[in-house]
C-alpha cells in the first residue's frame, strides 16, 4: 500500500466540521496519485454525525468509502504487492460518563470490501469494541477493554497471540 510519508505521490485533502445546536457534522475528502504511476491512487471520504443532546450520553454515527488501486515489486527483492479494493465501512458509537472521572464507550463497525480484480469478490468483517476508563488524574487512567472481531470466512480468522484481535 503507498507510504503516506516518503513516496513520489501528490494529493489533496479537504477537512469540513460544523456544531450546530448539539450536533457536530463532519466530512473529510482525501485523494493521493503516484506521480511515477498515475494509474494507482487511493481516494477516501468519510462522513460523522455526533449527537451531544443527552446529558452525559455520546452518540455519533460514521460512514467511511475507501477505494486503492496500488501494485509495486522491488527491484533488489522479492517483495511485491497487487492491490485493487473497495471498502464501506459503518460504525455506530455510544459514550456514557458515568461520573467525573468513570466513563464507558462502545462501538461496532461493519465493513465491506470488494477486489474488483478477482472479479468482484465480497468480503464482509464485523467488529465490537468497549471499554471502561477510570481517570485517575488528568494525564493517568486506568482501563479495561474488550475486542471482538467477526470474519465472514471463518479461515481468515487470526489464531494465536500476538494475532488474535479478539481480546480482553
Amino acid at each position: 500500500s503507498f507510504d503516506d510519508a516518503w513516496s513520489d505521490q501528490k494529493g489533496v485533502n479537504f477537512r469540513l466540521s460544523q456544531a450546530i445546536w448539539k450536533m457536530n457534522f463532519a466530512g473529510e475528502y482525501d485523494h493521493i496519485r503516484r506521480i511515477s504511476g498515475t494509474q494507482f491512487a487511493r481516494n477516501r471520504k468519510r462522513f460523522t454525525v455526533g449527537f451531544y443532546a443527552v446529558r452525559n450520553l455520546d452518540l455519533a454515527v460514521s460512514v467511511e468509502e475507501f477505494d486503492e488501486v496500488y501494485k509495486f515489486s522491488a527491484e533488489r527483492s522479492a517483495f511485491g504487492t497487487d492491490k485493487n479494493e473497495k471498502k464501506f465501512s459503518g460504525e455506530l458509537y455510544v459514550g456514557v460518563h458515568i461520573t467525573d472521572k468513570l466513563r464507558m464507550w462502545a462501538k461496532a463497525i461493519e465493513e465491506r470490501i470488494t477486489h474488483p480484480a478477482s472479479g468482484n469478490a465480497h468480503f464482509k468483517t464485523d467488529i465490537f469494541q468497549t471499554r471502561m476508563e477510570y481517570y485517575i488524574s488528568n494525564n493517568s487512567r486506568i482501563f479495561a477493554e474488550h475486542k471482538f472481531t467477526q470474519y465472514g470466512n471463518p479461515a481468515w480468522e487470526p489464531v494465536g497471540s500476538p494475532f488474535d484481535d479478539n481480546y480482553s
